[in-house]
């Protein structure tokens, strides 16, 4: 039984983590997007036509199955990324999107790793896991594109 909701402050402790978050040299994540330095990052869903973006979109909580001393759920998050295009004379739009998803997605892998280990300096006991990559289906392409990454984060506390 959920004795506690936790899906909300993992949802904003992450969008805060990949806002500050920065390599041992002092890069950002995601640098290789188009127009990095406009990149929103929100729990819940952008303006439509805001690019780039990540939406940090919350799936359900569910019972963890543990005994009932044990305080635990797992959290399920949908994070949406949406990315710019930009043709140049040597790449096109598809292309560019394609490979920024790409980037972005092995990116994201990182930072979940990463994010893992800050929510167990928190005191917070987590299995963080991505269950899926899912894309649009290009159904916005060559303007933008965009990736869904399906989350599941187990917490016991």
């Amino acid at each position: 039984m959920i004795k506690e909701l936790q899906w909300y402050n993992i949802a904003t402790l992450f969008r805060d983590f990949l806002k500050s978050f920065r390599y041992n040299n002092g890069k950002r994540l995601f640098e290789t997007m188009v127009d990095r330095d406009d990149l929103l990052i929100h729990v819940g869903m952008s303006n439509t036509g805001q690019y780039p973006a990540i939406d940090i979109i919350f799936g359900e909580e569910t019972d963890a199955k543990k005994q009932d001393k044990i305080n635990s759920a797992i959290v399920q998050l949908w994070v949406d990324i949406y990315v710019k295009g930009e043709a140049t004379a040597d790449i096109d739009a598809n292309d560019c999107l394609y490979r920024q998803l790409f980037e972005v997605e092995n990116e994201f892998c990182t930072a979940l790793r990463c994010f893992n280990q800050d929510l167990h300096k928190r005191g917070l006991g987590t299995n963080c896991k991505i269950l899926a990559f899912l894309s649009d289906g290009d159904a916005q392409m060559p303007a933008n594109g965009m990736v869904r990454v399906v989350i599941s984060i187990e917490w016991v506390k």
